[in-house]
């Protein structure tokens, strides 16, 4: 009798303890949420928290889709500082241009000759400033040439580029759940963050700029 019931006990502690923590994997497709784990352990979906979980995926998928138009716009303004805010189409406007990113002010008229660089079409520095700054001589609208940013404000793009990546990976991971629902809050996610800040087209730019990869596998 006592035999059976060590047994009997341990068995259901064994059960009893594995049950609440094991997190479900699935390689095929599910439509319950619950008992799945978001990438850790400790971020297991019950049916208590399912609808806050459901709802800080769709707020990640909206904060990917910020995080890019921000690199992006970043990217559109400091190409506009180096140019001398000769990217503007309609030529209009007086001496104004694009704000100075953080304090830094690189523009045509203080950006160090330093930081620039000759054009890889055999011109000479002073040809190669001209057509990368919007000089004369270019009429095609296209800026060529190269510019080697100051290590700060490389750094700044640089960890902004790796937390878009991070972000997106973390959120291809969710969708491996194979999960429904988990796999339709992260769409509505990148629906919703698309919608809210991607309005607004760049007519400026030419044909096979690059604005973006978005989330897809980098």
């Amino acid at each position: 009798m006592d035999h059976g019931g060590m047994d009997h006990g341990g068995h259901s502690g064994h059960g009893g303890g594995m049950d609440p923590m094991a997190c479900k994997m699935s390689m095929i497709w599910n439509t319950d949420p619950v008992g799945h784990c978001l990438v850790f352990p400790s971020l297991q979906i019950t049916k208590s928290t399912v609808v806050f979980y459901l709802v800080a995926i769709v707020l990640l998928g909206v904060a990917a889709e910020w995080l890019r138009l921000s690199l992006t716009t970043f990217d559109r303004n400091l190409r506009s500082n180096l140019r001398g805010g000769g990217s503007n189409p309609l030529g209009g406007g007086g001496g104004s241009s694009t704000p100075g990113l953080g304090g830094n002010g690189l523009s045509r008229a203080n950006t160090p000759a330093a930081l620039r660089r000759p054009s890889g079409f055999g011109a000479t520095d002073n040809a190669g400033e001209e057509a990368l700054l919007g000089g004369g001589g270019n009429k095609s609208g296209r800026y060529w040439g190269v510019v080697r940013l100051p290590w700060l404000l490389q750094l700044r793009r640089s960890l902004g580029y790796v937390l878009m990546v991070a972000l997106g990976y973390y959120l291809h991971l969710l969708v491996m759940t194979y999960n429904a629902q988990i796999i339709m809050a992260v769409l509505s996610g990148i629906f919703l963050g698309h919608f809210i800040f991607h309005r607004h087209v760049d007519l400026s730019a030419y044909e096979g700029a690059e604005e973006g990869k978005g989330l897809q596998c980098h």
